[in-house]
């Protein structure tokens, strides 16, 4: 039937042509052939006319082809029964045709044929659309419109309004509301209503979006055109008295305000709209059908446009016969009619709307139903690892220790969260442990800025301390670092791992994140952090396990600012370039992304010659000490990444870019650790860990054996005691190069850690730099107890047990150095005030055991206390 009435009017014509097909063609013969077409001539110009018109349209066509130029399939008819016509008129006025000049069998009317094949042509090579299921993929914002996809459980509910509806028998129009908040799900809901009426032949189904016209007028244009649409397969003349009436209504309203429009059924005399709207009541009526108008985004309308589509409801479309389910949000409707002066929005909507079906708020249980159960539709193999990674998640909700998912507050943003989700594990599902995975993405999708902050490892994230080997395996693992003040705090304190975080002092800096919000964050990174870790239960795919860190980030943080095509110029530049395009990065705060892609390197696969795999090591180290002047923080590179890079595991690096040897390699290594700088911290702290990480007997070659390792710490030590001044940053690292921790065998299978000192720098620093600063290093190691000053007996000092006396492995091994021989002489070039006193002091704690009053007289001691009283007036 659509078919038909498309094509009536071709139709009509075909009918009226087979019907005077003699007489039509009389008339062509008489006036076309006789008087035109035989008085024309054929000529070689003609020919060749008729030729290059055939060449350009082929040309034409093609080009089109290429562009994708679009005929829709229907409109084909045209020109296959231009096609049939000619044929038809060849074969029986053949000799009446103009031939060509040297080519008679084919006639100048022939390029008709190439006219009606011209779209034929188009539409056949236009690319058909692939079944691969693209719209399977992804959700969109569509609601349901089947009861099987209804997760919420609300089909029963649609299953009882439907009844109500099918059980009215009130001779005149009712209006029900379906009301919720913006994205509770009431489309599909609504939708789950229609399910239960539209198999019933009593009602005819209506389905009307109002949000998809932009005035009033064409929102009452749309309604009756769609109203007129479905009514008209079951009366013609019902319809054509809609149309009239719907003409008459908008016309009504064309040089009127739509306020008037619309009263006009209740004020106009006889003979008028009212009478028409009377009228045609009483026709629909005789149509012994019920008319249900789905009435959705209502409150997506403006003020003024709700105002009168409610009383279109109301009045100029309350046939009889119409009911209407209406969704809309409460709030915004009653807000609406207050901002058109309506002194009692609910008192109005009540004579509007017969009755009110409030859908239940969605809970965040829902959500996280909703979560899992899709999750689980695109990966079905993870059933058991989603089932139970959402179970772990309802347990914390469950017991109120927090919702992860208390972000995502409607189904709408589930369903864009879930894509986000979906476009993201594509290809790594079986990399990373799923939890983990979701918990990331999460941070993504609603704190992209937390997620671009834990990008960056080397500020954010710390190794854990109880870390060890087992056999040739390191078990490493990370948690969020916390701030300086946070790092002699008790070691599983209640929520510490975020709340005591440099992260979260970052987060609470940047000022864009509300109270609620770093409730919500601080849930999320203690469930991917969790600060319960114990040794081994670590899953190998997690996040928190060392390597795996940066598969969570490996997605698109980078194709927002850094192209791919840059990245490809820049892995092959010479080192000068690529500094320049590292700093222009910088610059423009794009470093973050061009890490990115250097992260996704395979150096086997994509580094090509030995030139591009140094210059890549060098812009490594480049990149590493970013910052690193002044004493800023240095920037730092993933030294996991770093150490994969540079580790010849099998000899392949040596083979991969044609060194000589291992040596040859390891030379070139050497020149960028020993490049001439006035202070080394990036690549002491590496090495350090290197030694650590990978410090068993005989596993570490590249960049440096171990014994190695310590001869470049001595190197880096006599260079950085130049910068010492005080006891300030530089002291202190100094300090830290005077040991290292290191492994041995407790057995056959597992090492044991134990600090083992650099002697020669340990050394130099008690001979040289501790001399200089002992009556303020002094002050500093004496530490207060917690609460110091509360009250009278709160008054207890001692000296920390961590590492400011680490070099002198002890409180006694420090009071052994303090009266040591060497020092005593050093003491006549840099006199002691304190160290009497300290001494007095560190032999009563020692005896004691414990901490111990004592009254210091030293000033800067006294005053470090003074200032260390807590006051809590």
């Amino acid at each position: 039937m659509k078919y038909i009435e498309k094509h009536k009017t071709l139709i009509i014509l075909l009918v009226f042509f087979v019907a005077f097909n003699h007489f039509l063609t009389s008339l062509y013969q008489e006036f076309i052939v006789d008087k035109f077409l035989v008085k024309a001539d054929n000529s070689i110009l003609m020919d060749g006319i008729i030729i290059l018109l055939f060449i350009f349209s082929i040309i034409w066509t093609i080009s089109k082809i290429k562009k994708g130029f679009f005929v829709k399939s229907e409109k084909l008819i045209y020109p296959v029964i231009g096609i049939i016509a000619y044929t038809i008129i060849r074969l029986n006025y053949c000799d009446s045709l103009i031939p060509f000049k040297h080519f008679e069998v084919l006639k100048y009317f022939d390029f008709i044929y190439i006219i009606c094949l011209i779209p034929v042509a188009l539409t056949l090579a236009l690319p058909k659309p692939t079944n691969n299921n693209q719209n399977d993929k992804f959700y969109d914002d569509n609601p349901i419109d089947k009861s099987d996809n209804d997760i919420l459980g609300r089909k029963t509910k649609a299953i009882q309004i439907a009844r109500l509806v099918k059980n009215n028998k009130s001779k005149s129009s009712i209006a029900i509301g379906i009301v919720g908040k913006w994205g509770d799900g009431k489309s599909s809901f609504m939708n789950l209503i229609e399910e239960n009426l539209k198999e019933d032949k009593r009602f005819i189904i209506v389905q009307f979006n109002s949000w998809l016209n932009i005035s009033v007028k064409s929102i009452i244009q749309d309604f009756f055109n769609t109203v007129e649409k479905e009514i008209a397969p079951h009366s013609f003349d019902i319809s054509k008295e809609l149309k009239k009436y719907a003409s008459n209504v908008l016309s009504v309203n064309k040089n009127t305000t739509t306020e008037t429009l619309l009263n006009t059924v209740n004020l106009l005399p006889e003979n008028s709209l009212s009478d028409e709207f009377d009228s045609l009541n009483k026709l629909l009526n005789r149509l012994n059908k019920k008319v249900i108008v789905f009435f959705d985004d209502l409150d997506r309308l403006q003020p003024n446009e709700v105002f009168e589509v409610l009383k279109l409801i109301r009045n100029t479309a309350s046939f009889d016969v119409f009911n209407y389910i209406v969704g809309y949000d409460k709030e915004y409707i009653n807000e609406a009619l207050k901002n058109n002066q309506i002194p009692n929005p609910e008192k109005y909507c009540e004579k509007i709307f017969l009755k009110e079906f409030p859908l239940a708020p969605i809970t965040q249980k829902d959500i996280n139903k909703y979560i899992k159960v899709r999750f689980i539709e695109f990966l079905p193999t993870k059933q058991d690892e989603i089932n139970e990674a959402f179970s772990d998640i309802n347990l914390h909700l469950d017991y109120y220790q927090g919702n992860v998912f208390a972000s995502i507050k409607n189904i709408r943003n589930a369903k864009r969260y879930l894509n986000e989700l979906r476009i993201s594990i594509e290809g790594i599902e079986n990399e990373v442990d799923l939890k983990d995975f979701m918990l990331v993405k999460l941070l993504k999708f609603s704190y992209y800025d937390v997620y671009r902050l834990l990008f960056d490892k080397q500020q954010f994230i710390d190794n854990r301390g109880n870390d060890g080997y087992n056999g040739q395996e390191k078990f490493n693992n990370y948690k969020l670092r916390e701030k300086e003040s946070d790092t002699k705090s008790l070691p599983f304190s209640l929520n510490k791992s975020f709340n005591k975080s440099v992260l979260k002092d970052t987060i609470e800096k940047m000022g864009v994140y509300s109270s609620s919000d770093i409730i919500d964050i601080t849930v999320i990174c203690n469930r991917i952090f969790k600060d319960n870790y114990i040794k081994g239960t670590t899953t190998s795919l997690s996040l928190a396990y060392g390597q795996n860190y940066y598969k969570y980030f490996n997605d698109e943080i980078s194709d927002t600012n850094f192209l791919k095509e840059d990245f490809l110029i820049f892995i092959i530049s010479d080192f000068s370039k690529m500094t320049e395009i590292v700093n222009k990065a910088k610059s423009e705060d794009k470093l973050v992304d061009l890490m990115l892609f250097i992260y996704k390197l395979n150096i086997f696969e994509d580094i090509a010659t030995k030139s591009q795999y140094e210059n890549l090591i060098k812009i490594l180290f480049y990149i590493a000490n970013l910052d690193s002047n002044g004493r800023q923080r240095y920037f730092g590179i993933d030294e996991k990444f770093l150490y994969e890079t540079m580790s010849n595991y099998n000899n392949k690096l040596v083979t991969t870019f044609d060194y000589s040897n291992e040596n040859e390699l390891k030379q070139f290594l050497k020149s960028v650790f020993y490049q001439e700088k006035i202070y080394y911290d990036f690549e002491v702290d590496y090495l350090k860990n290197i030694y650590n990480y990978y410090g068993t007997s005989d596993s570490l070659k590249i960049p440096f054996t171990k014994e190695e390792i310590i001869e470049y710490l001595v190197f880096c030590f006599n260079c950085n005691i130049k910068q010492i001044e005080s006891i300030d940053s530089v002291f202190w690292d100094c300090y830290g190069l005077c040991f290292i921790r290191d492994w041995r065998k407790a057995d056959s299978r597992n090492y044991t850690s134990y600090t083992k000192f650099i002697e020669p720098n340990k050394e130099k620093f008690l001979d040289e730099i501790m001399p200089r600063y002992l009556d303020d290093y002094l002050v500093r190691i004496v530490m207060p107890q917690d609460w110091y000053g509360e009250d009278k007996n709160n008054f207890k000092v001692g000296i920390s047990n961590n590492s400011p006396i680490g070099l002198f492995g002890s409180i006694q091994g420090l009071i052994d150095y303090l009266e040591s021989d060497k020092l005593k002489q050093k003491l006549s070039e840099y006199p002691s005030e304190f160290i009497t006193e300290f001494l007095d002091f560190a032999k009563k704690l020692e005896s004691e055991k414990e901490l111990i009053d004592y009254n210091f007289t030293y000033h800067p001691m006294k005053q470090k206390l003074e200032n260390s009283i807590r006051s809590y007036d």
